[in-house]
C-alpha cells in the first residue's frame, strides 16, 4: 500500500504477526509494515528499460522484415533451392522476433497502467465468438464449441483487451490440442456479481508441478512446448484479467486437457 510521507511516496507491505504470553496464549495482534519502496523501483526501471528496448527494436526488425520478403520473392534476383530455405527459416524467425517484441510492448504497457480501459457492459458469448472467428485459421482440425448460461449476466469488459487475452488462449488451445481434438468456450454467472469464461480443451495437459509457473513470462513447460510462443500469452492474459479487476486460473491433467477460468466482474458491480 502507498504512502506519502515528508514529500515522498513510500510503498509498504503489512504483515499481521500473533501476540503472545509466555503460555503460548493469543493477546493480540500486530501490524508490522515493510518498506518494499526500493523493490517497487527496481520493476518500474525493469519495466521502463524492456518497453525502451523493444520499442527501439522494431524499427530495424521492420526493415529485416521487408528485406526477407522482398528477397524470397525474388525481387532482385533468381534464388537457388539452398537460398529460398535458408531465407524462409530467417523469415519464420524474424517472425517470432516481431512477435516477441510486440507482445512485450504489449505487457510492459499493461503493467504500467497507461492503456486505460474502455470498460462497458459486453455480451460473454459475443465476446467468445468474436475470439473464435478472430483465430479461425489458427484451429485447423479441432472442433471448436461456444456455450452459454442464459442466467449469465453481461460482463464488464474493455472488449478489444479482453478479446486479445481470450485470442490467447484459444491459440495457446490449438496449439496444444491434437486435429481432431475439441475446445469448448464457455460463459456461466459465478455468483456475488461475478462471471466466468472458461476455455476448455482435450490437449496434452499440464503436470501438476508446473501449473504455478504458467502465467510467468517466458516460462514454457519443459518437453512439450509446441508452435512458436513466445511464452508472453499467458503472462499478458493475467496482466489484462487483473487490471479489469479479475483472476485467472489454470486447471489441468496431463493427458486429458486443460481449462483456464477467467472471473471478471458482472456489469454494474464494482471490481
Amino acid at each position: 500500500m502507498p504512502y506519502r510521507t515528508g514529500g515522498e511516496e513510500r510503498v509498504y507491505v503489512p504483515r499481521v504477526l500473533p501476540v503472545r504470553d509466555p503460555y503460548g496464549g493469543t493477546l493480540g495482534a500486530a501490524v508490522v509494515l515493510n518498506d518494499v519502496t526500493r523493490f517497487r523501483l527496481l520493476d518500474e526501471f525493469k519495466s521502463d528499460l524492456v518497453a525502451t528496448a523493444s520499442h527501439e527494436l522494431k524499427t530495424p526488425l521492420a526493415g529485416l522484415r521487408l528485406a526477407v520478403h522482398l528477397l524470397l520473392e525474388e525481387t532482385v534476383g533468381p534464388l537457388t533451392d539452398k537460398q529460398t530455405d535458408l531465407l524462409i527459416d530467417a523469415r519464420e524467425n524474424t517472425e517470432r522476433l516481431v512477435r516477441i517484441v510486440d507482445h512485450l510492448l504489449a505487457l510492459a504497457r499493461l503493467e504500467r497502467g497507461r492503456e486505460p480501459l474502455a470498460v462497458r457492459p459486453e455480451d460473454p458469448a459475443a465476446l467468445l465468438r468474436a475470439a473464435v472467428e478472430r483465430v479461425e485459421s489458427a484451429l485447423g482440425g479441432r472442433r471448436v464449441a461456444v456455450e452459454a448460461d442464459p442466467d449469465t449476466p453481461p460482463v464488464a469488459a474493455d472488449a478489444d483487451q479482453l478479446g486479445h487475452a481470450l485470442d490467447n488462449l484459444l491459440v495457446n488451445a490449438a496449439a496444444y490440442t491434437d486435429p481432431g481434438g475439441a475446445i469448448t468456450l464457455a460463459a456461466l454467472p459465478a455468483g456475488a456479481g461475478r462471471v466466468e469464461l472458461a476455455v476448455r480443451d482435450t490437449g496434452v495437459g499440464i503436470p501438476a508441478e508446473f501449473l504455478p509457473h504458467v502465467f510467468d513470462k517466458f516460462f514454457r513447460v519443459p518437453g512439450q512446448s509446441r508452435g512458436n510462443g513466445t511464452g508472453l500469452g499467458l503472462a499478458i492474459v493475467k496482466e489484462i484479467v487483473t487490471a479489469h479487476g479479475g483472476t485467472v486460473a489454470c486447471d489441468s491433467e496431463p493427458g486429458r486437457g486443460t481449462t483456464f477460468r477467467l472471473t471478471l466482474p458482472a456489469a454494474g458491480t464494482t471490481p
